[in-house]
């Protein structure tokens, strides 16, 4: 199973061996996951997860922790709590409701704790490596061109990226996501994340654990403009239009948010705002706009 969910506290996803959910971009009720088989509780009203209901591990956490303690005295399992160790489920049928394209969907599915094989999440890494996956993924197409493309602005050209090369290559790209005061110690941060050996220098095997977050990116993206081609058609000018109400031929991120939850748009808007805005002038043009032409499907041949 693969589900996902956009909340105050991000997006997340867990993944099992069996059945098989996707629904990125979907703002997902918060709903209580009995043991009791076929009976699920909504709690309603849309609730996103609130960062203080975020438990670390509540597969281990004392009684103390009031929401793990709660949910076990219940026999529950609460979708509150982020990056825990699967307890011992028994097998049961369970029902995740959403709202997506504002329309009310029932999924079923059956969990049992052996399927649950990892969660993971937008909220993990630090918040600039999300910064520094928003600038890249609007200029290459993978993290390995985006790799290739760090390694050839250096002197060298050895097949590992340095700090010196890293902070070199970030202002040939003209990237302006860390300008500021504490610019140097930020990209320090980013690359002692990619650096968890401390040997001073990336490979491309640990670059490419930027991967993962990068599929995330794109397939939001992807998902974006299929709403968009559901509610306005094919031709993406007639979105714009209806995004910028004001037709200044620009969005701020105000604006921005504004204009897509009065659309109906419920996912990330965030990231893509931070990723269509490919000048970091805190302002989506309309030709930053049509790079989502680029996110279109494919027609069938």
């Amino acid at each position: 199973m693969l589900g996902s969910h956009q909340g105050s506290s991000g997006r997340w996803l867990l993944h099992a061996r069996r059945s098989r959910l996707c629904c990125v971009g979907t703002r997902w009720r918060k709903v209580r996951l009995l043991r009791r088989k076929d009976h699920v509780e909504d709690q309603g009203g849309g609730d996103e997860c609130r960062p203080s209901n975020v438990c670390s591990n509540p597969s281990t956490c004392s009684t103390s922790c009031k929401y793990v303690a709660k949910y076990r005295a219940q026999g529950k399992l609460s979708s509150a709590c982020q990056n825990y160790v699967a307890p011992r489920w028994t097998a049961a049928s369970t029902v995740v409701i959403a709202v997506k394209n504002q329309r009310r969907i029932s999924v079923a599915f059956t969990l049992s704790g052996k399927d649950v094989m990892w969660w993971t999440g937008l909220t993990e890494p630090p918040s600039d490596i999300l910064d520094l996956l928003e600038f890249l993924i609007s200029r290459f197409s993978n993290v390995d061109e985006a790799f290739r493309k760090i390694i050839n602005t250096s002197d060298t050209k050895t097949p590992l990226i340095t700090l010196r090369v890293f902070q070199a290559a970030l202002v040939a790209l003209d990237c302006g996501k860390f300008k500021g005061p504490d610019e140097n110690q930020r990209l320090a941060a980013i690359f002692r994340y990619l650096d968890p050996g401390g040997e001073g220098s990336i490979s491309q095997n640990e670059w490419r654990v930027l991967g993962q977050l990068w599929n995330e990116f794109d397939l939001t993206i992807r998902e974006f403009v299929q709403f968009l081609q559901i509610a306005f058609g094919e031709d993406l000018q007639d979105a714009w239009e209806a995004l910028d109400d004001d037709q200044s031929g620009e969005l701020s991120e105000e604006e921005w948010f504004e204009a897509v939850e009065k659309i109906g748009y419920f996912g990330p808007a965030r990231v893509i705002f931070a990723l269509l805005d490919g000048s970091d002038d805190g302002d989506i043009s309309v030709n930053e706009f049509q790079v989502l032409e680029n996110y279109k499907p494919k027609p069938k041949a």
